[in-house]
């Protein structure tokens, strides 16, 4: 016995019966095996509920831990060097007012090793694309490439050029006119990164606005997380203390992941035990509505026992019989009515009252007009019926109306179905008509 059985057997006794209960008002098959279904459907249930219960604590545990945990710093990340600058959103709360602010987070910046490398294979990749066709800068006959910038580099390229007569910036080489000498001119390459060349990138800054105390507080704090992040440009990783000057900071859009989780699992659990009940709704529906379509039948076979001299016990026992036998002959699915009166027919042989194996199947089928034949059936037994075969006449001719107008309506939804697949096969045929009608005008 796993532990899903455990928990099984360790249910109240009132819920196992009213779970068991209701399924049994679909489910079909003999005693035992309603019992052995009803059991496995329970205990999947509960290993369903366990597993959602256990995430659902491990969700809630881990928001608290994640709502808790009193973090010194906080991590943000830069971009490689050559992805560009980010902006994050930070959020400084004093004294219950917040004050966001956009952090301009530039990309990684080399240190003085890796900036003097990265220069070495930027020109070394120039120098290599610049050839185009040709076989050294020393014999030039075609067309040069001159690259205007290096794919995942920080590196700015500029070109300057000796005497653009000769080559331009597009790399064209004016060599048609020339004859015997060969003419020697200049191109030069240019790399800027960061301050290491000419020019210089300034971050504009923009004054702020008349502050109140809270605000000149945040802003100061606000000057603080500028410099760190101005201090940290060669680490791909920077970190800001979640609080400066008894100030929370806090990077905007940064939420407890496990908060997420938890919410989820909220949504999906009334979501699991709705589609349960649906699915449970669908095949009670299904089942009423084959016990209805069937009734007619019963009734007919009732009447024809009944007036060949059959007692309603044995009438009821060569029905059982007769479908149990077709059951095992040609493989006939299981069909619910039948099925209760089978387990009925079967308690009667156990020595159960028919008043009492009536009552019980009346309440199983829970259906009007089961009901009303369970109870001629009853006064038939207690106070006797001259009548019961003209009512049941009446009552089998009632039911088969009834059947034939579900027949009607069953094939009316039918035909509605099938609209839209004719509708869509009708535009196919007219489209393979018109289309090489009008092709060829």
């Amino acid at each position: 016995m796993n532990w899903a059985e455990r928990i099984y057997e360790s249910l109240p006794e009132r819920f196992r019966q009213k779970r068991e209960g209701r399924i049994r008002r679909y489910a079909i098959g003999t005693e035992v095996e309603m019992k052995q279904e009803i059991r496995e459907q329970v205990v999947g249930e509960v290993r369903m509920v366990v597993v959602l219960l256990l995430l659902l604590l491990f969700c809630v545990i881990g928001a608290i831990w994640y709502s808790g945990m009193q973090r010194k710093t906080i991590e943000i990340e830069r971009n490689a060097a050559g992805d560009g600058e980010t902006t994050e959103r930070v959020e400084i709360q004093v004294e219950g007012e917040t004050y966001t602010y956009e952090l301009p987070v530039s990309e990684e910046i080399y240190t003085k090793e890796e900036e003097k490398q990265a220069f070495k294979d930027a020109f070394s990749y120039l120098e290599k694309g610049m050839l185009g066709e040709n076989v050294s800068l020393n014999q030039v006959r075609s067309d040069l490439t001159f690259l205007w910038e290096i794919p995942d580099s920080p590196m700015e390229v500029r070109w300057e050029f000796e005497d653009e007569n000769m080559v331009d910036m597009e790399g064209k080489v004016y060599n048609e006119n020339l004859e015997k000498n060969n003419i020697i001119t200049h191109v030069k390459a240019i790399l800027t990164y960061q301050g290491s060349v000419e020019e210089k990138v300034y971050t504009i800054i923009i004054c702020p606005k008349k502050r109140t105390k809270n605000e000149q507080k945040a802003w100061g704090i606000w000057e603080r997380i500028q410099n760190i992040e101005k201090n940290s440009r060669t680490s791909h990783f920077f970190q800001l203390p979640s609080a400066l000057s008894k100030v929370k900071v806090q990077i905007e859009g940064r939420r407890n992941p496990w908060m997420l989780l938890l919410i989820f699992l909220i949504l999906l659990i009334p979501l699991l035990v709705a589609r349960q009940w649906e699915y449970e709704k669908k095949q009670m529906e299904e089942m009423r509505h084959a016990s209805e379509l069937e009734y007619s039948n019963i009734l007919w076979q009732f009447i024809l026992l009944l007036e060949a001299g059959f007692t309603i016990r044995s009438a009821w026992k060569k029905i059982v019989q007769d479908y149990e036998k077709q059951k095992a002959d040609m493989q006939k699915s299981r069909r619910y009515v039948y099925e209760q009166m089978a387990y009925a027919y079967h308690r009667m042989e156990l020595g159960e009252p028919q008043e009492k194996v009536f009552d019980i199947f009346s309440r199983k089928m829970a259906m009007k007009s089961y009901s009303k034949l369970m109870t001629l059936f009853l006064q038939n037994l207690t106070k006797g019926s001259k009548n019961m075969l003209d009512i049941l006449k009446t009552e089998e001719q009632i039911a088969f109306a009834n059947r034939c107008e579900q027949a009607k309506r069953m094939g009316e939804e039918a035909d509605t179905k099938l609209l839209l697949p004719m509708g869509v096969m009708l535009l196919n045929i007219l489209l393979l008509l018109m289309v090489p009608a009008f092709m060829q005008f």
